[in-house]
This record gives structure tokens, C-alpha cells and sequence, in this order.
């Protein structure tokens, strides 16, 4: 007896722990682990329990796999009686993506038995491998772009440009050969000394015959011209003999290169300020210059110009001089033995300001081109191959406001010159861009206007992305006055795709109806792209919807694109499913009659939007919220709200019902730091329930984050001792946080951007890494500065390479600064810098992949104008648009044809256009090199790069090594 007793007291025991085990399953594991930052975006989510699960586990009503930009994903469960379920989206995930995974109390085990509480979890989706960098639509120069020169500077095959017109110093920027511009490696600075005071002018070519590029600057105050001489690396430096050569002690206007004694070296002439002796320098071919007998004009020149007019195989000489009510060009023949013959003055539009040749009317003989600002007009005059130039039908073309600088390329592929202008209006931002017909004529392209920076001066037509076709490069002068401007000293590139029109290669600046203060990202139309929406501070919602290449517009008609009665001064903004409906909602805070509440807008998964009916009761809220988040707080598979209020020092706890409102819980207020301005929510302590941190400032003491711990109801309270309520950041001023796991341990870190601290101290960007318990530790570089004032931080993988990188707004300048993450908690600085110019005024930056590359685009709001920027990620090469195709007759003609190409020294040529001369011209639309019509082309003397060759109506690229 006593035998069997104890046998049933054991089976009992058995039973019984067996029974405790049914009771409470638990989760042992989880495939993406938690906090996982690049979790496979194909196969399935493995669940691994203590006990076999049953079918009830193995459904989305106890498994819910929510995206952050899709809502609840559809997909398909397997498992149900193994201790392992899976889960296979219908859609691969999308690069990048937030997904949290919510396990309920209906997972219940095959013995029926349920978890004894919910559980959640979050991992973001890889991306792939990509370059971390974003092309800049507008390249920060820290100087006045007045003037520009382009080239290959560090012999590496791509353009490169040289700027400058304000103070000492001349930018250098090199090409990356798919439209973008860096700053040169270190040492190399990205700087050099102009040698004068007041760059006016600004010419490149190789001086010296090293086959390396050097720069002459012409001076505007200190009256001398500055030989830089290049080493072939992006470094310049004056001669050891000396750099300066000072023409006769005037100020300096206009400076023109070209070979004048057929010596084979490149002289110069420069005008001089009320002067009507022109100085002109020979060159020795060793980077020196030697005076020669002054050229007597008509007028004191403004600019100078240097093309064979007269078809006699000599540079001539072109000058233009300008008056508020005349103007006018005078011609000087050279006569190939130190002279120049006047020839009659040729008179243009009042106000002209700059000057530039080419074959317009494609005859053989070059044609003049000047800009006035008194008529907004280009001056169009025709020469006739004798030094005499005539004006054609229409001898005047309407441009935009004040052009300044006017530069000639074929940009549409048609053999015909075109030309593009650069106007200098206050608060204008536009060049303008005229096809010509080859007769003298032009007419505005497809976009005539282009809007760039501010401001315009500085102008270039130049292949940068190696795809054949003429790209833009304008310089923009424009700077910052407080919130009204839109863009600062800097140099904007547009792309060209061969029919006329130039595109923004970084991604277009998208319309919206006002400043936008917050933004979220999601697929508010359900068709797998991400869209956009956008608030303003007087309560317009906006929605944009993404193509997937990066593009986004308004939705079509009914749907509104814009939603103006939403309510006064919201102040954040977020999106999720709050129904239940398959469709993405969103919820916004607003004042009515001095008090705040939700503004709660439900989707139609067709990019619209309603608000919750009237008879729904308002949900009530605290007053000047700045930030919110929807998360599922409770586990019971409905998106719960915090927000957190600056005003009160306290975050709201909103319980959502799951029809699109919410309840107060029994503590719908927490406590924490002073004037917090930002929050994110993640399980810090790996108990499976929902965590939040708030970035308090503190305008008189230090800056701090604030850690509160959930309990999976709602409730919220600091982390148990020695864990810190409060994280110090001493000079640190945080404005914005952002979690994730930094250092590849599986716990949540934080990294936060400051604005400066206490006495001017602090950095921008502040580091903490998690413990899993709730505590945050100080990483060996805790701290670094990177851009001034950012507005906005995000964490992801822009490189692919598996780390988290962060990525930062900044208002000061409008940049956006990258940082590549280390794996381990650390930061570095890019290849490429890590400085991108944005929009004005960003006031917040969102990652996502919007062009559906498979990497991480940035998405920044303006502050300062009614739109945002997109800068996408990666390699970028050949043309944005679709290039244009040659006509069915010039297909179906014989095209000319040169070879070898590339080509050194000499090519041969098939199909030229019998007895017409043939001319070189390089990708500036400025004629290089005349020869008689013939069998062959010599390329002797050559710089390096592409070129076109005319003969006739027909023309040729050709790349010169």
C-alpha cells in the first residue's frame, strides 16, 4: 500500500507539474531574434514554445505580425501541435521595415492550456548592400558660387568643378561619375587659395602641359590674375616663381584662354575696369605668361570671349562692354602676327552682363549670345564668317528674371546648339533652358524653367553621370534670411536626359500644401509602394502617394490630397490600422475651445481619408503634445497611444478600443523629465511588454532621457534601482531619440541629437547602450559632434552591411549628416563625407525605401518651404528619364561616324558632310579645334575628356584619352 500510495503521489506530482506546464507555455525563442536590424525579408517567423501549440496558436487571433508601414501583414501560419509555429507573409517584407510581433493570451497550448501573459517583440527588415550615399541635389560650397570652371581635377575620368567668387578661398568638389560631388579626401583640401581677394573670373586647363588641369583666377579688387597649378590629385598650389601677374594696377573684368600665337601653348587676355586697353599674356607652356602689346576696344569691357569668327584657323578676340541703356560687343580680328584688326562693333540688348560663342546656325562660323538683365532677354547675333555679325528674325529670346551667365550645349540631341541661363533675380530660383533650330532661332524646351538654388549665378553644361548627355551645374548665390529662403551658397545638379530637360538626381522635391511639422510614412493605398503624409501646424494633412521609383504626387481625383479641417495647432503625428480594417488611419492632437484632444482620421485604403463620426465622444488629451506613438500597450491586438506633452512634463496613456477610438486607463498620465520634445517605445528589459523613453530639455539644467517600464496593462513605472529613472547627458540638450540595437547584442540602445547645451557645451549626437534590464551604459565614444542644430535623428541600415547607421536633420544650413555604424556601438564618418544638402530648414528625417532598391532613402520635411526633400540611396548611374531616341530620318540617314573611339592622337571619319569644316567642340558647347573638311581629326594637345565633333549638320561624341 504504502508502494502505491507513493507510486500516485508521484504520478500525482508528474500530473500535477505537467498540469502547471499546460497552464503556462512560454515563449523560448524567437527567428528574427528581438531587435533583430536585418531580419530576412523572405521565409518564414519561427515562434519556438515549451509546449506543442494548438491550432488556436497557429491563427493571427493569437499571432499578430504588424508592419509599421503596412499595418497587420497577411500571410499564412504553420506548426499548429509542434512546439514550433511559423509565420509566412503573402509579401516579401520591404527593406527596412519595422515589424512588431504581438503574441496574445489566445496562443494556447495543445492541452489547451494559455500564456500566462501576452508577449511582443520587434525586428527591422535587411537591406541590401549599398553605398550609404545620398546624391545631394544642392552641394554645400560655404562660398559665394560666382563663377565656376569644370574638369577632371584628379584624373579619375570624372567632372569635376571648381567655385568660387566670395573671399580667398575656391571650392573644390569632385565628380563621383553618377551626378554627385564630394569634398576631396584628406589631406587634400577641399578649399585652396585663389590668390586674389575677389574671384571674378575663373578659367581651367593644363598651362603647364603636365596633362594635369590648373586654374586662372582674374581678380576683381586686387587687380591680378592667379596661375593655381594642379598636381592631378584635386590640389592646387601657386608656382614657386610666383602665381600673380598684375596688368597695369586696375580692376579686373573678364578673362578669355586660347592659343592667340598658334605656339601651341594657352595665353590669356583680361579687361580691365574703365579701361579700353586689353592686356594679353602668352604662355610659355611651363605655367608662366609674358606681356604682349595692349589691344585697343571701343568700350571698357565687362567680359572677354576668344573664338575664330572669321573662319581663318586664329582665335579672335571678342570684348563686351555694357550700359544701362546700351551695349554692345567689340570685335578684334586676330591677324596671326601679335595684331588685332578692329572690325564694327556689334550692339546687343542694354544691361548685357555675359557673353558666349557658338555655332547656332550651324553654317561653319561662330555665332554671339549675350544676357541682358534690363529686357530678361538673350541677344542673338549671327556671324557671317568675315568677322560681321548680324541679328536673325528674332533677335531677342525671353528668359527668365535678370540672367546672368549663359552657357551653349546640344542638350536635346538634335545637332543643334541650345542654350541655358542662369537668372539672378532676388528670390528667384529658376535657370532658363532654350532649344535652338539651328537656323538662329530657339524655343522653350519641355520644362523651359528649371527650378535650382537660390539665386543663380555660376553656370555649367557638363556630362557629371557619364551617360552622353549634358548635365546642369548651376551656382546658386542665394543666402539664409531667418525662415523665407530657400536654398544657400550652393551648386545644384539636374541631370540631363537628352531631350531637354534636366531632372533632380537625388529624388524630387515633393509639393505640399504647406510647412510640414511632422510626417509619417506607410501604404496608405494599399498597392505595396510607400506614400507620404504630412501635417502643418494649421492643420492640413497632406497625402502623397509613392510610385516606387522615388516619385510622389497627389492622389487621383475624389480622393483629396490635401485635408484642411483637422483642427488648430497639432503638434505630432502617427499612423497605424487603429480599426482593425486592414487600412492604415492616422491621429493627430488639435485644440478646440482651449482644450486638446485626438483628431482621429480613418482610412480608406485608397489614400483618403474621414474622421471618426460626431457621435463618437471626443478623446481628451494633454495639452501640447509634441511627439506620439502607437504601439500595442495591453497585448490584446488593438494599437494603444502615448504622447508626450512639453508642457506638463507627462506622457498620455491612451488604450485603443479597436473601432478607431481609445479610453483613458486607471493612470492615463506618467511623469516624466522636464519639457520632453520627444519619444519612442521598444521592451528595454526583454519581458516582452511594451517600454517608452522620453528626450526631455532642459533649458537650465542638463538634458536627460527619461525611462518608464510597462507591465503589459498600461501602467508604467521606473526601472528598480540601480537602474537610473533618469539618464544624464550633461551639456546635451535632446531634441529627438531614436532606439535600436546599436551594438548588435540584442538589447534596444538609444541615440538621441542635441541642440547646443548649457555655456555653448554639448555635442549633436548622444549615445547610450542598453543593458536589457532597463539601464543604459556609456559607450566608449559616448558623444559626437556632426552637424549644427539638427532638428531630427533615425536610426537604419544605409549601407546594407548588417549595422545600424544614424542618420540626422539639421535646420543650420539645411543638411542632412550620415554616420555609419561600427556593429559595436561606434560611428564613422563615410567615404563620401557624410554631409548631403536638403531642402530648407528640414524639420524631421524619416529612412525608408521609396524608390524599392532595397535600400534606405531619407525623407525630410522643410520648415522654411511648402514641400519636402527625397534623397535616395545608392549607386546612381545612366539618365533618370528615358533617353531620347535620334528622329526616323536621322536614323534612317548615314550618321557620322569616328573611330577609334576613345582616341588618342588622330580618327578617321565616315559619312562627314562633303566640303563643310569639321569643328570641336567640348561638352561646354565652347568650339576647341577647326579643321577643313577631310578623311581625319588630329587630337593632339588635347585635355582629356569628351568632346563633340560637327561636321555640317551632323555631329559625334567623341572621348579624347
Amino acid at each position: 500500500m504504502a508502494l502505491f500510495y507513493k507510486s500516485l503521489f508521484l504520478m500525482g506530482g508528474l500530473l500535477a507539474a505537467g498540469a502547471a506546464r499546460a497552464q503556462a507555455p512560454y515563449l523560448q525563442s524567437q527567428l528574427p531574434r528581438a531587435n533583430a536590424v536585418a531580419a530576412p525579408r523572405t521565409g518564414p517567423l519561427q515562434l519556438t514554445f515549451s509546449e506543442p501549440m494548438s491550432a488556436q496558436a497557429a491563427s493571427p487571433d493569437a499571432v499578430r505580425v504588424v508592419s509599421a508601414w503596412r499595418g497587420r501583414l497577411a500571410g499564412t501560419f504553420q506548426g499548429a501541435g509542434t512546439p514550433t509555429l511559423s509565420f509566412t507573409p503573402n509579401q516579401p517584407l520591404l527593406a527596412g521595415e519595422p515589424v512588431q510581433v504581438g503574441i496574445s493570451t489566445q496562443a494556447t497550448s495543445q492541452a489547451g492550456a494559455a500564456l500566462a501573459a501576452a508577449s511582443l517583440y520587434q525586428f527591422t527588415a535587411a537591406t541590401a548592400p549599398s553605398t550609404g550615399r545620398f546624391l545631394d541635389e544642392n552641394v554645400n560650397l560655404d562660398l559665394g558660387p560666382r563663377y565656376m570652371a569644370v574638369g577632371d581635377i584628379n584624373n579619375d575620368g570624372n567632372p569635376d568643378f571648381v567655385a568660387g567668387g566670395s573671399g580667398f578661398e575656391l571650392a573644390v568638389r569632385l565628380g563621383d561619375g553618377q551626378g554627385g560631388f564630394t569634398p576631396p579626401p584628406a589631406p587634400i583640401p577641399a578649399t585652396t587659395y585663389s590668390g586674389s581677394t575677389s574671384p571674378r573670373n575663373l578659367v581651367m586647363a593644363d598651362f603647364n602641359q603636365d596633362k594635369f588641369l590648373d586654374l586662372l583666377i582674374a581678380d576683381g579688387s586686387s587687380s591680378a590674375v592667379a596661375v593655381s597649378l594642379g598636381d592631378g590629385t584635386g590640389r592646387f598650389k601657386v608656382p614657386v616663381s610666383g602665381g600673380n601677374i598684375y596688368p597695369e594696377g586696375r580692376e579686373l573684368r573678364g578673362l578669355t584662354v586660347a592659343d592667340f600665337n598658334l605656339d601651341g601653348n594657352l595665353d590669356f587676355a583680361v579687361g580691365m575696369n574703365g579701361s579700353t586697353q586689353v592686356p594679353m599674356y602668352y604662355g610659355n607652356g611651363k605655367g608662366g605668361f609674358t606681356a604682349q602689346p595692349l589691344i585697343s576696344i571701343d568700350s571698357p569691357p565687362l567680359e572677354l570671349a576668344a573664338a575664330d569668327v572669321n573662319a581663318d584657323g586664329r582665335p579672335d578676340l571678342l570684348a563686351l562692354t555694357t550700359g544701362s541703356t546700351s551695349s554692345s560687343v567689340s570685335v578684334r580680328l586676330n591677324n596671326g602676327a601679335g595684331g588685332f584688326t578692329a572690325r564694327p562693333a556689334v550692339a546687343v540688348a542694354p544691361d548685357a552682363y555675359a557673353i558666349t560663342l557658338g555655332d547656332i546656325d550651324n553654317n561653319g562660323t561662330s555665332d554671339i549670345l549675350t544676357t541682358s538683365g534690363n529686357t530678361n532677354s538673350v541677344s542673338v547675333r549671327l556671324g557671317d564668317g568675315s568677322g560681321n555679325f548680324t541679328a536673325p528674325a528674332v533677335p531677342e529670346v525671353k528668359v527668365g528674371p535678370r540672367p546672368r551667365n549663359i552657357v551653349l550645349a546640344d542638350i536635346n540631341r538634335d545637332g543643334r546648339l541650345d542654350f541655358v541661363t542662369a537668372n539672378n533675380q532676388q528670390n528667384n530660383n529658376t535657370v532658363s533652358v532654350r532649344l535652338g533650330n539651328g537656323a538662329g532661332g530657339f524655343s522653350p524646351a519641355p520644362v523651359p524653367e528649371v527650378t535650382v538654388g537660390l539665386q543663380p549665378y555660376a553656370l555649367a553644361l557638363a556630362d557629371v553621370n557619364k551617360d552622353g548627355q549634358p548635365d546642369l551645374l548651376a551656382g546658386n548665390m542665394g543666402i539664409y534670411y531667418s525662415s523665407t529662403t530657400i536654398s544657400s551658397y550652393s551648386m545644384t545638379v539636374r541631370l540631363g536626359d537628352g531631350a531637354g530637360r534636366f531632372v533632380v538626381p537625388a529624388g524630387e522635391t515633393v509639393p505640399l500644401a504647406d510647412a510640414a511639422i511632422k510626417m509619417a510614412v506607410g501604404d496608405l493605398n494599399n498597392d505595396g509602394r510607400l506614400d507620404i503624409l504630412s501635417i502643418t501646424m494649421q492643420g492640413v494633412a497632406s497625402v502623397r502617394l509613392g510610385d516606387g521609383k522615388g516619385r510622389f504626387a497627389a492622389p487621383p481625383a475624389p480622393t483629396p490630397a490635401d485635408i484642411s479641417s483637422i483642427g488648430t495647432y497639432p503638434g505630432c503625428l502617427a499612423l497605424g490600422d487603429l480599426n482593425n480594417d486592414g487600412n492604415l488611419d492616422f491621429v493627430t492632437n488639435i485644440t478646440v475651445q482651449s482644450a486638446s484632444r485626438l483628431a482621429i482620421y480613418l482610412g480608406d485604403g485608397r489614400g483618403g481619408f474621414s474622421p471618426l463620426p460626431a457621435s463618437v465622444p471626443p478623446v481628451a488629451i494633454l495639452f501640447d503634445l509634441v511627439d506620439m506613438v502607437l504601439t500595442d500597450l495591453n497585448g490584446d491586438g488593438n494599437l494603444d497611444l502615448l504622447g508626450c506633452s512639453r508642457n506638463s512634463g507627462q506622457v498620455s496613456v491612451r488604450l485603443g478600443t479597436g473601432t478607431g477610438t481609445f479610453t483613458r486607463p486607471a493612470v492615463p498620465e506618467v511623469p516624466v523629465g522636464n519639457a520632453p520634445l520627444a519619444l519612442a517605445a521598444g521592451d528595454f528589459n526583454h519581458d516582452g511588454k511594451v517600454d517608452f523613453a522620453t528626450a526631455n530639455y532642459n533649458e537650465r539644467l542638463a538634458g536627460s532621457v527619461s525611462i518608464r517600464l510597462g507591465d503589459g496593462t498600461g501602467r508604467f513605472a521606473p526601472p528598480a534601482a540601480p537602474a537610473p529613472a533618469e539618464v544624464q547627458l550633461g551639456e546635451d540638450q535632446p531634441n529627438d531619440i531614436a532606439l535600436g540595437d546599436l551594438n548588435n547584442d540584442g538589447k534596444l540602445d538609444f541615440v538621441i541629437c542635441s541642440v547646443e547645451g548649457l555655456n555653448g557645451g554639448g555635442t549633436n549626437i548622444c549615445i547610450r547602450l542598453g543593458t536589457g534590464t532597463g539601464a543604459f551604459t556609456t559607450p566608449a565614444v559616448a558623444s559626437l559632434r556632426v552637424v549644427l542644430d539638427p532638428s531630427g535623428v533615425a536610426l537604419g541600415d544605409v549601407n546594407g552591411d548588417g549595422n545600424l547607421d544614424v542618420v540626422t536633420s539639421a535646420t543650420y544650413r539645411s543638411r542632412m549628416a550620415v554616420r555609419f555604424g561600427d556593429g559595436k556601438g561606434g560611428l564613422t564618418v563615410p567615404p563620401a563625407g557624410g554631409q548631403v544638402g536638403v531642402g530648407p530648414s528640414p524639420s524631421d528625417i524619416l529612412l525608408a525605401d521609396v524608390d524599392n532598391d532595397g535600400d534606405l532613402d531619407a525623407l525630410l520635411p522643410h520648415g522654411a518651404a511648402r514641400s519636402l526633400s527625397v534623397r535616395l540611396n545608392g549607386l546612381f548611374t545612366g539618365t533618370v528619364l528615358p533617353v531620347r531616341q535620334p528622329t526616323t530620318a536621322l536614323a534612317s540617314a548615314p550618321q557620322l561616324v569616328v573611330y577609334p573611339n576613345p582616341a588618342r592622337q588622330v580618327v578617321r571619319l565616315e559619312h562627314a558632310t562633303p566640303h563643310a569644316p569639321l569643328v570641336l567642340f567640348d561638352v561646354l558647347g565652347r568650339e576647341q579645334r577647326r579643321q577643313p573638311a577631310g578623311p581625319s581629326f588630329d587630337l593632339s594637345g588635347l585635355t582629356p575628356g569628351l568632346y563633340i565633333l560637327r561636321s555640317g549638320t551632323q555631329s559625334a561624341q567623341l572621348i579624347v584619352e
